[in-house]
């Protein structure tokens, strides 16, 4: 279930929240598109933001030794976002991941977090050469494009107020959104 998902990567990465803001908010910065770019996670905590990032060689694949890379762009050191890579506290518990080949897919890699290994992601490079990663959304199949995380400080762990996921349809190009409460 998605929102186990967020939920579990929100319980291990954050522990303070210093202030609140709205999923809108101009303070949060997409992550810069690319066709690399998968999918990127927002949380109120602050304006730095988890990228998700396909690995695609020169032939324009995914790179069956290593298809993707996590990371941060860190917005509160810098305007302009400086990269940093997570740390390993974050990998094993949080944002790491693991991917391997569907067997019955070529070119498409089953993609779990860590956090939350119930619910995987289709990783595939699309007929334009864009890397995508599909996730249910509202009960059906989409490419999925951000996800934002609103929690409040607690005594010791946050408490998630709700999880929105975004996306599009990739039949029709419709937005997909869902927002959830815990």
């Amino acid at each position: 279930m998605a929102p186990l998902l967020v939920l579990a990567l929100v319980l291990l990465s954050s522990f303070s929240y210093l202030h609140l803001a709205q999923p809108d908010n101009p303070d949060f910065p997409a992550a810069p598109d690319s066709e690399e770019l998968l999918f990127y996670i927002h949380r109120n905590k602050n304006s730095n933001t988890i990228v998700y990032q396909a690995n695609i060689r020169q032939d324009g694949t995914l790179n069956s030794q290593e298809p993707l890379e996590v990371y941060w762009i860190k917005y509160d050191s810098d305007p302009d976002g400086i990269r940093k890579e997570i740390n390993y506290i974050e990998s094993i518990l949080a944002f790491g991941f693991k991917v391997k080949p569907w067997k019955d897919r070529p070119g498409h890699y089953k993609m779990t977090l860590v956090s939350y290994k119930k619910e995987s992601f289709d990783l595939y490079i699309d007929e334009s050469g864009h890397a995508r990663a599909n996730f249910e959304i509202d009960g059906r199949e989409a490419i999925i494009e951000k996800i934002f995380v609103q929690a409040s400080e607690t005594s010791w762990l946050p408490k998630v107020d709700f999880v929105e996921l975004f996306g599009t349809d990739p039949v029709t190009g419709d937005p997909v959104y869902q927002k959830i409460y815990p």
